[in-house]
Order: C-alpha cells, then sequence, then structure tokens
C-alpha cells in the first residue's frame, strides 16, 4: 500500500457570541472598512518558509454579502443616489499589508462599498459573509435566512513548474483560482473595521511522484526518463449541477459562525454515486506541456479537489499521465479522507523495454458520450504491420485509417487489434477498451468490412458503418451521437468505410434510406496551428441527409512539424473552461519520440495530451 501522509487542517473553534472589536460605535451611513485573515496551518500554497501554509495574495478579489449592510444601488432620473439596504453585496481586492502573513485589507474593486445602514441598534447582529475567488462566483447570492454561495466548479487545473534543485526536486506553483475560501462572521457595530476570517473548503491532495528504480542493473547505460503531463484524481462520485454552460457546486455557510472550521460549512450538492469524476492537473513548464522527470527526480502536483471528504472520497484513484505505452493508477488507502493530505507515487523504474501498455479508456465513466471524447489515431501505410499496431495501441492509439494498408496485412492488424481488447478486460471479462477502424469505400466485394465483420472474436457485436452495403439492421443502427463509452466498448470495434477514394473527409454511416455518419468536411490536413479547433460541444452528428450542413465533427490529420505545438495547444485549451473536446486526431509518428533521423517529431507528447482531455471535466452523460 502506498503511504499516506495526511495533515490536519488548522483552525480556531466557532465561536456563537458575536465577536465586539471595540466599545466605539459604528457611525451610521459610513462605509464599512474591511479586512481579511487566513486561518494559520492550512495547507493551499506553497511558500518558502511553510509549503503548507495559505497566504493572501495581492489583488486577490473576494465577494462579500452582508444580511444588514446598506449599498447604493444606482442613480434616480434625478441623479440621486438610490440604495438598499439588507442583502447586499459587493465585490472587493486584497491589498498586502507588510508585516502581516495571513493578514491583509480590503479595497473596493465595485462601483459601491458596503456601509453600515442609517439606523441601528449597537447591539445588534450583523452577518457577513465572503467568498474567494471572486471569478468563480455565480450569480446566485446569499440571503437573510440562508448563507449559501454557488461557485462555478472549474476542474481543469494546471500547475507552472517554478524551479528544480541541484537534488532533481521541481517545485510547481498552483493556481490558487481553485482554492476556494469561505468566511461567515457575525458582529455587532462597535467600530467602523470588520475583520472577516476565511478558511480553505476544498479537499486538497498534493500528489508527490518520485523516479527512481532501485531494482535496475547498474551500468547498463540505457535508463530513459518519462515525461509527465499531469495527473487525474478520479473519485467514484460526481456532483449534481445544474443546466448551467458550466458546472456549479454550492457550499453552505448557514450554520457556519465566526472562526468556523471546516465542519462549519457544508457541500450543497448531492453526489451521485457510482458515477466518476476526474480532477485534472496539467503542467507549464516553459515552452513545454510536460516534464521530463528522470531517475531520482521527483515533481509535485497540488489538486484542489471539491469540498468531498470521508466516505464519499473511498475509492479515489490517482492516474499519472505519462508519455508512452505505461499505465500508473493507484488507489488511495480505503479510509477516512480528511480535509488535505498527501501521496507519495514511487514510479517503478524507468528502462525503456518496460511496456505496461495505456489502458487510458478503462477509467471513463460508461455514461460519458463517445462523441465527447478525443481520440488519438495513426495512419497506415503499406508497410504497416501488425506489430507496428500492437505498439500503437499499447502507447494509446484508438484510431486506425486503414485505407494505405497493404491488403495482405490486414488479418495481422485485425488480429493485433483483437489481441489488444482481449488483453484489457476487467475483472469481470468486459472490454475496457474500444478501436474505431476505417477504409477504402470502393474496396472490391467490401472486404475490408468483411475482413472485421466475419471475425468470430468480434462477432456480432462488431459494430458496422456503410452507407451501401445491406447487413443486419440492429448492427447499422450505430446511432454514434446517442452512444456511450460503454456501448461502444461491448462493440469492440467500429468499423467505418469512405465513400471516394479522392475523399478523405466522409467516413460515413447510414441505415433504412437515411444517413447517420461523421463528416470532417471542414477538416483538412492541419498544417497550420489555426486549422486545430476545440468543440465546447460533442461532436456534431446529422441525423438526416448525409448532405446535412450541421453535421461537424472533428478529425485532424497533422502535419508533424505541428506534433508539439497541437500538443501544447490541447494543453492549454479550455484551462478556465470545464467541457470541450479534440475530436479526433491522426497523429504521424504516433507514440515515438524521434523519427528514423533523429529529429524530434513529439509524437508521443501529442499522443498523450489529446488522451489528457478526456480527463477533464465533462458534463454531458448519459
Amino acid at each position: 500500500m502506498l503511504p499516506l501522509a495526511a495533515i490536519a487542517v488548522g483552525a480556531c473553534s466557532e465561536k456563537d457570541e458575536p465577536i465586539r472589536p471595540s466599545a466605539v460605535p459604528a457611525t451610521p451611513g459610513a462605509a464599512i472598512d474591511f479586512s481579511v485573515a487566513a486561518t494559520p496551518g492550512s495547507r493551499t500554497y506553497y511558500t518558502d518558509d511553510d509549503k503548507y501554509q495559505m497566504d493572501w495574495l495581492d489583488a486577490d478579489e473576494i465577494h462579500l454579502f452582508s444580511d444588514k449592510a446598506k449599498a447604493q444601488t444606482g442613480t434616480n432620473l434625478l441623479g440621486q443616489a438610490q440604495y438598499q439596504t439588507g442583502n447586499v453585496a459587493a465585490g472587493y481586492s486584497v491589498s498586502i499589508v507588510d508585516g502581516h502573513d495571513y493578514h491583509a485589507n480590503l479595497t473596493l474593486k465595485d462601483k459601491y462599498p458596503l456601509q453600515w445602514p442609517d439606523k441601528f441598534d449597537d447591539t445588534e447582529v450583523f452577518t457577513f459573509s465572503g467568498a474567494y475567488p471572486l471569478s468563480r462566483r455565480h450569480s446566485h447570492n446569499p440571503n437573510g435566512e440562508s448563507v449559501e454561495y454557488e461557485m462555478y466548479y472549474l476542474t481543469n487545473q494546471r500547475v507552472s513548474v517554478n524551479t528544480k534543485s541541484a537534488a532533481g526536486e521541481y517545485t510547481t506553483i498552483p493556481d490558487m483560482k481553485n482554492a476556494y475560501l469561505m468566511a461567515r462572521d457575525t458582529v455587532v457595530p462597535t467600530g467602523q473595521h470588520v475583520l472577516l476570517h476565511f478558511n480553505p473548503i476544498m479537499t486538497t491532495l498534493d500528489v508527490h511522484i518520485h523516479a527512481h528504480s532501485d531494482d535496475h542493473e547498474i551500468g547498463t547505460g540505457i535508463i530513459n526518463g518519462m515525461k509527465i503531463t499531469g495527473v487525474s484524481i478520479i473519485m467514484p462520485n460526481r456532483l449534481q449541477h445544474g443546466n448551467n454552460s458550466k458546472p456549479t457546486f454550492t457550499y453552505d455557510l448557514t450554520r457556519a459562525s465566526n472562526h468556523y472550521n471546516i465542519e462549519g460549512g457544508k457541500l450543497g450538492n448531492d453526489l451521485i454515486k457510482d458515477c466518476p469524476q476526474a480532477v485534472y492537473v496539467g503542467i507549464d513548464n516553459g515552452a513545454d506541456p510536460y516534464v521530463m522527470l528522470n531517475e531520482g527526480e521527483s515533481l509535485s502536483l497540488m489538486a484542489f479537489l471539491p469540498p468531498v471528504k470521508g466516505d464519499d472520497m473511498k475509492g479515489t484513484k490517482v492516474k499519472i499521465h505519462t508519455a508512452g505505452a505505461y499505465d500508473f493508477v493507484v488507489k488511495l488507502p480505503n479510509k477516512d479522507w480528511i480535509e488535505e493530505g498527501r501521496i507519495d507515487i514511487d514510479l517503478p523504474n524507468l528502462d525503456p523495454d518496460r511496456n505496461l501498455g495505456n489502458a487510458w479508456m478503462k477509467n471513463l465513466p460508461g455514461n460519458m458520450y463517445m462523441t465527447r471524447l478525443s481520440l488519438p489515431g495513426a495512419e497506415c501505410d503499406a508497410g504497416t504491420t501488425g506489430a507496428d499496431v500492437t505498439r500503437w495501441l499499447r502507447a494509446g492509439v484508438r484510431v486506425l485509417d486503414m485505407c494505405k494498408a497493404d491488403e495482405s496485412k490486414w488479418v495481422e492488424i485485425r488480429n493485433a487489434v483483437a489481441d489488444f481488447l482481449k488483453d484489457n478486460l476487467d475483472e469481470f471479462g468486459n472490454r475496457t477498451e474500444f478501436v474505431m477502424v476505417w477504409g477504402d469505400g470502393n474496396a472490391e466485394n467490401s472486404d475490408f468490412t468483411k475482413n472485421w465483420t466475419e471475425d468470430d472474436r468480434f462477432g456480432k457485436e462488431c459494430a458496422f458503418a456503410d452507407e451501401n452495403e445491406s447487413i443486419n439492421l440492429e448492427r447499422m443502427r450505430l446511432k454514434l451521437d446517442a452512444r456511450t463509452v460503454e456501448a461502444a466498448r461491448k462493440l469492440g470495434v467500429l468499423v467505418f468505410k469512405k465513400r471516394s477514394d479522392n475523399n478523405i473527409h466522409n467516413v460515413a454511416h447510414s441505415y433504412s434510406g437515411s444517413g447517420h455518419y461523421i463528416n470532417t468536411t471542414n477538416i483538412s490536413r492541419a498544417s497550420n496551428i489555426s486549422d486545430i479547433k476545440i468543440s465546447s460541444k460533442k461532436w456534431n452528428i446529422d441525423d438526416g441527409s448525409l448532405n446535412g450542413s450541421s453535421a461537424l465533427s472533428q478529425v485532424y490529420y497533422i502535419d508533424k512539424a505541428l506534433n508539439l505545438d497541437v500538443a501544447k495547444h490541447l494543453a492549454s485549451a479550455r484551462n478556465d473552461e470545464s467541457t470541450g473536446c479534440a475530436g479526433i486526431v491522426m497523429i504521424p509518428f504516433a507514440g515515438q519520440a524521434f523519427d528514423n533521423d533523429l529529429n524530434q517529431v513529439y509524437g508521443d507528447v501529442l499522443l498523450q495530451t489529446v488522451i489528457d482531455c478526456n480527463y477533464k471535466f465533462i458534463i454531458d452523460l448519459k
């Protein structure tokens, strides 16, 4: 079992009575003077002195709300100020005070400040609450009876590589906008000043990756590093959220009071049980979307998870995303998970002969729409062998363009696919992966399709898509836009045919006289980075005419010179979004770091970056 060192959150105890900071009463109608404090000992940000301490950063933006304060809402036609008293809010910005590590002043960001009302009793209790970051707050505000903040849940996180020590330890800086903080304080208006105590609400996991090979034979002289592109935290349950363009979660502070600890607030969403969700953390490393982790080196990646802990975290897995034929997935210890902790993962030896196979589909939710996937592919040429296809599949390729493949190699290619699928079964004997293939639509006597559909290893479950040949309707009804990952796994192989020798764009499927197909008429062989688009929706599959203009899915044939640029584009695209897919990306030199001329082509990095897209939060599930 992997070691897990859990660090407890330090927090002051809750208080039922409001704070009385001063005997001097507040001035009616005056703007309120705010400052903020962070509870010492909370692990949300790395610093030089204490890697587990949270510090305020200058210009951090915060949303503040009050049940009884007043604020100007605008002016009337006569230019006179109009006010509202009670249930008012405003945005503020943090101003760091020198010499105060956890304390900061607030300056107004919005047009109008929060003010003390014109009349009040100096024993009257006021409630102030706050949410960080301001940019992640949804339109929903607290009210006098319920203090709930609805926050956009953007889980595609990234860290920036900061330094590398002489000992080979990479330090990284996480994006603090993923470290949501909440405050709720009750005060009486004795003084102009209100101090708000902010505490982290996210469940935080520090993934520490160490590369070593104690069992590697000394003196071989052949030890390669690994290109780490990120990590995914795969939790067993999914947050229930509204029908927003971006997912949200609600955090309830109603029962929290001054100096509240983590138990003072709670997640307001229901959890959808046994429906996995992933929080993906990618890497910015200067010009590279990865870190080359060599033997003896280490890397820390901070993941901010939604405020879920305890039994709901049991079964959580950590997947290390690394280019090559590797599959590093470990489970968190099956115990109650607290608010924050660290998991240490020791990668095995980095011998280049080690080949575990990149079985990346097995950790995807079965009810994810297949047309929300990002699928890496490879083009078979006349020299492609079954061994080549095996290497591609084990590196993560899931789409094969066989239009240029030598017909004499069809059988060994089919055998390679069948063996790969057979090798990737779950404990119940079900397939965990699927493969898409297409070939020449003018193949005489439909030899290409028979190559797959008449193979007993696929049998009736082998899906066939062709607009001309009539076969069993149940096998024809491959409604691709309604197909889930689980259904595609059961099919095993999805077979398509081109409609024309000279048209690489149309990979068609039809049944009962109507068309249902992948249409790539807007995509050619991408020679510029601007050719690559990221869809915010699933592939748009037309249910009507084969000439329907609404069917625009993404199939990209990449120029090898663009491999690294496309990888960086996909790694950074939609970093601040929660949806989006790259479609099908056909990769030259798929899985290879070098071509025969020893020129870097980054086929391994691009392939893995396409795979990584599938672990960014997907809202569109069946």
